[in-house]
């Protein structure tokens, strides 16, 4: 283990990331393949995000330190109605929380809400479409 991967590693659980460093850090052919393979779930376009900036996001999710104990209750959750203007945008090529099925599953829970499609955006809209997702804030902050 290089002491790169080793900074990659989950301080707690030992989880090791899925963008470590020694992976990526190839020729760009291969580099964007496998940003592609490892980052294709959270990204619409994952050969764009760098090595650099997959590593420091996959780094910064597996150390915050709520993310394991909030995953074995995701399921329980049931969302209040919000008591101002609220906005749900999703994603159209989420592949975690596929469109398809959970935009309507927000819908029903949440129908006062405004529900906005994110064109061309992954599961982390605010990497693949910055603009987009600015424009839908500022919508809703005007509202």
């Amino acid at each position: 283990m290089t002491p790169e991967t080793a900074q990659l590693i989950h301080p707690i659980e030992g989880v090791p990331c899925a963008f470590d460093r020694s992976w990526l850090a190839t020729p760009n052919n291969v580099s964007r393949s496998r940003r592609t393979l490892l980052a294709s779930l959270i990204f619409s376009r994952p050969w764009r995000i760098s090595p650099e900036h997959g590593a420091a996001m996959n780094h910064a999710t597996a150390s915050a330190p709520g993310f394991l104990p909030t995953l074995p209750n995701v399921h329980r959750w049931r969302p209040s109605s919000p008591v101002c203007p609220a906005t749900v945008a999703w994603g159209e090529r989420d592949r975690l929380l596929i469109y398809s099925r959970q935009a309507p599953r927000a819908a029903r829970l949440l129908p006062r809400a405004r529900h906005v499609t994110l064109t061309g955006c992954g599961h982390v809209p605010m990497t693949d479409d910055p603009g987009q997702v600015a424009r839908v804030i500022l919508e809703t902050s005007a509202a």
